[in-house]
Parts: C-alpha cells; structure tokens; sequence
C-alpha cells in the first residue's frame, strides 16, 4: 500500500479515536461533578432540617420570655424568683428609661448578679438601642454577645411605660437544647456544631472524618453556630466504565471498518491488475499471427 494511502486510513481511525476520547472524558468530568453537586445538595438539605428544628424551639422559647417579660412593674425580688424556677434563665434585667440599670441594683446585687453585671458590659453599652421606640424599632429581640468560653444570648422587652425587661440565657442549658435536637449518629461522616472560632461544641458521628465540610449556619439568636458535616471518605465519583466501553466498542468498530475498506480497495487492485495482465496476455496471443498474416500479405 501506498504510504500516502497508509496515513489517510490512520487518520480515519484516529481522528474519530481522538474525538471520542474528548467526549468520554467531558462526560466523564461532568458526571463527577453532578454526582458531588448531588451529595452537597443531600447533605445540606438534612443540615437544613436540622436548622428548621432547631429554629422552631428558638420560637417556642422566644415565646416563653416573651410572656416571663412581659412585667408591667418590674419587682428585684418577683425576677429573683422567677430566676430561680426557670432552668433555662440565668438572669432577668430592667433597664428604665432613661438607660440606668435598674435590676440587678449595683448596690445590692448578689455575687451571681454582679458576675451577670460584669458579664453582660457589651450589653450595657449597646442598652440605647433597646429603648428606641421610634417606627421600625422593633419592641422586642435578641441581643447576642461573646464572654469567656462563648456565646451569650440574651432576650429583651420593651414596654409602653418605656422599660426594657429582659432575660439573659443559661448558656450550657441553651447549649444542651440545640445539642438534644441533634442525631446521636450519622451514617458516613461526622456531625459538629461548632462556633465563630471554630472550636467545636458538640460532635456525634466518626470522629476521625475530617474531609473539607459542608456547612449551615443556625438561624438567629443562634447565627454565630454552624452545623458541619465532614464525610469520612471522598464522594464516590462514577467510574466511566460504560463510557469507556462505549469509546472501546468505537475503536474497534472504526478499525473492522479501515480493515474492511482496505480489504475491499486491495480486492478491487488486484482485480484492475489481473485485467490488465489479461489484455497483456490477449495481446501477446494475438500479435503472433497477426505478423505471420502480414507476412504473407
């Protein structure tokens, strides 16, 4: 065969080859990255849940202090009281008016209220914002700080008198409730809530899973907590088998193809050769007596 003839069949061939290649490794590429897009969507639709829950007991308890706030006349010893009953408050506060702290009173407050007044000076210094009452201003929130080991959060009213009355959460018993809504376990992976600095507050799951996670922050008071989900190994990526495959059965059918145009132009070569030869021959056979007759014309 011709080396001119050779390149055009190779060319057949591997032109076609190439370009399936290109297609089966794009498909390839675009199925890992569906089959990733599909587990973070998965994993984050559960983490989702788990805020919604989480969210609706922040509801519930907004609702409780918003009825254990709502004191027309704040007495020092009926919120001293009320401190006492309710696990999850650690201490109530009034604000007056004109923004002086009127309970805990800074001349008689116990040790655990003057902790409470120590600890809660970002609130004191932000307490303006609780007394505007001009439209917009909502009559009542959260207010969230950082003090020693974490997250404070701590819930306010603001009555028509003009009185802010508020109540400053357990953090361990608030920690303890996000914690019980929480599975125990996770398939796959491993649960952490963790916060603002990273430092995890709760984990359940592997505890050696330590891939890049996926994470959800929690809904208000609670914005600073996220809820992350670490797999304990690697997405499982498709393989490309069938792909691959399909590349192979590609290869082999263009080379059955090649090798059957090349059987059929050698075929069609030796038969205009064997007409040739055959004129060649006829010819020959002919020329002999073809001469003796112009002889003995």
């Amino acid at each position: 065969m011709k080396p001119r003839l050779l390149i055009i069949y190779v060319l057949l061939v591997l032109a076609p080859l190439a370009l399936l290649i290109w297609i089966g490794a794009r498909v390839i590429r675009d199925d890992r990255a569906r089959v990733q897009e599909q587990y973070r969507e998965l994993i984050t639709r559960r983490l989702q849940e788990l805020r919604a829950t989480i969210a609706r007991a922040t509801e519930d308890r907004t609702r409780d202090l918003l009825r254990l706030t709502d004191v027309a006349q704040p007495d020092p010893g009926l919120l001293r009281d009320l401190a006492r009953t309710q696990p999850h408050v650690r201490q109530f506060f009034v604000i007056q008016p004109d923004g002086k702290v009127a309970h805990p009173p800074p001349a008689d407050a116990s040790a655990a209220e003057r902790d409470f007044l120590q600890r809660a000076g970002a609130l004191w210094r932000d307490r303006q914002a609780f007394l505007k009452s001009g439209e917009g201003d909502p009559p009542s929130g959260w207010y969230t700080w950082y003090w020693g080991d974490g997250l404070r959060a701590a819930f306010w009213q603001r009555h028509p008198a003009g009185h802010v009355v508020g109540a400053e959460l357990d953090r361990a018993r608030l920690l303890a409730d996000v914690i019980a809504l929480l599975p125990d376990t996770l398939p796959d992976g491993r649960l952490a809530l963790t916060d603002a600095t990273g430092a995890v507050l709760h984990q359940a799951g592997d505890t050696s899973a330590d891939l890049p996670a996926i994470t959800v922050p929690l809904s208000p008071p609670l914005t600073s907590w996220r809820l992350e989900f670490h797999p304990r190994t690697p997405v499982a990526e498709p393989t490309g088998a069938l792909v691959w495959v399909t590349v192979l059965a590609a290869f082999v059918a263009l080379v059955v193809l090649a090798a059957y145009f090349y059987r059929e132009h050698t075929r069609e070569l030796r038969e205009a050769a064997q007409r040739v030869s055959f004129v060649n021959q006829v010819s020959h056979e002919l020329k002999t007596p073809l001469t003796n007759i112009r002889m003995y014309a």
